[in-house]
């Protein structure tokens, strides 16, 4: 045995490997004996270690309080030269179940009256117009009605389930509209942090479609500023006695700018497609270059089993080919409850022609 990755690594990987004598075999098992894990995997002490070590965030509060949490929502929705929308953030989630997306009142002044509802949203620029919010990953939206004890009213309602029940505190900050989200991958060891990857999260109606690995259509200035403050992240991370992978998510807008998010310190959903098929099935940093997206069958597809989806790959001829290096490979085969797969292609265009063939084949409305 070379090495114990956990998937999660918390205390109780610790326990195990020193009761097998494997301690050594733990990459930071005394920081994760001590619920490490914990530490570096909140959104609320994220906001900190990256103001400690200058990496741009989205400009917000850590509250501590659903007082602190009004006056934060308030004074970023009042602000004409911000976006009209905050993101309200658990301190602890994933996948963006911890995330609710709070619009404020168009038609009136900022921020206030309470109210829900979903959608999509406009195509709004910090305007008057409600901002587009399919690109971004919360499970809840919010709208404010008008008012002005909406913001009040809504903290009252959501403070709760945001702090999850007063033991944590929780994340306000500035949404980011008409964005991608990009994120530089890292293996942070004792001696170095070395790079495995940028990649990007696509997201459809607010939930995660499509993980992309490595994303290349970022220009190189861009990525190169976004990796060297990703780094300092990850030397932030390691200077704590962090090891492991480890994530730096951002949010890129149209101008070339990026802010940091957050940072996962553990196995994500990238770092298995990232070995086990980026590198170890496909060798994407080979000429001619790969990309592989990972995709979740969306709710509206009919899936009846592997052997059916192989089958039909195999028909339409997008099946994985080791010749051309391209194709789609099933990567986490769960029928019906889900079925996870990935395109590997050279140009974007490439990739949404094959995804295009799958959803004529399997969509079912």
């Amino acid at each position: 045995m070379t090495e114990i990755v956990a998937l999660w690594p918390s205390p109780y990987v610790s326990r195990f490997a020193a009761r097998l004598g494997l301690s050594d075999r733990f990459p930071a098992a005394g920081f994760f004996a001590q619920d490490g894990a914990n530490l570096t995997n909140s959104k609320a002490n994220f906001r900190a270690l990256a103001a400690a070590c200058g990496a741009p965030t989205a400009a917000g509060e850590v509250c501590q309080t659903a007082e602190e949490a009004v006056f934060a929502m308030t004074a970023l929705l009042d602000d004409p030269g911000r976006s009209g929308a905050v993101m309200v953030k658990q301190a602890r989630n994933a996948a963006a179940s911890g995330n609710e997306l709070v619009l404020r009142d168009h038609d009136g002044g900022s921020g206030s009256g309470s109210g829900s509802g979903s959608g999509s949203g406009g195509d709004g620029d910090g305007s008057d117009r409600e901002p587009a919010v399919g690109h971004a990953g919360a499970r809840y939206l919010h709208r404010l009605a008008p008012g002005p004890e909406g913001v009040r009213d809504y903290w009252a309602q959501r403070w709760e389930w945001a702090s999850a029940g007063g033991s944590s505190a929780v994340v306000v900050e500035e949404f980011q509209p008409r964005a991608e989200t990009v994120y530089a991958e890292f293996d942070v060891r004792d001696a170095q942090v070395d790079l495995l990857a940028v990649g990007a999260l696509e997201y459809v109606d607010r939930r995660l479609a499509n993980e992309i690995i490595p994303y290349r259509p970022i220009a190189d200035p861009v990525r190169e500023r976004l990796v060297a403050a990703g780094r300092k992240l990850a030397e932030t991370y390691r200077s704590i006695g962090y090891r492991g992978p480890l994530s730096a998510d951002a949010v890129l807008t149209e101008d070339g700018n990026f802010v940091f998010t957050e940072v996962n310190a553990r196995v994500s959903g990238a770092t298995p497609v990232y070995w086990a098929i980026a590198q170890g099935i496909v060798g994407v940093d080979k000429e001619p270059l790969r990309s592989v997206a990972q995709c979740l069958a969306p709710a509206s597809w009919r899936i009846d089993g592997i052997a059916e989806f192989l089958r039909v790959c195999d028909r339409i001829g997008c099946r994985y080919d080791p010749v051309s290096r391209t194709g789609v490979i099933v990567s986490l085969p769960v029928v019906p409850m889900a079925v996870m797969f990935c395109i590997v292609y050279e140009r974007e265009r490439d990739r949404r022609e094959i995804h295009r063939k799958l959803e004529r084949e399997f969509r079912r409305d």
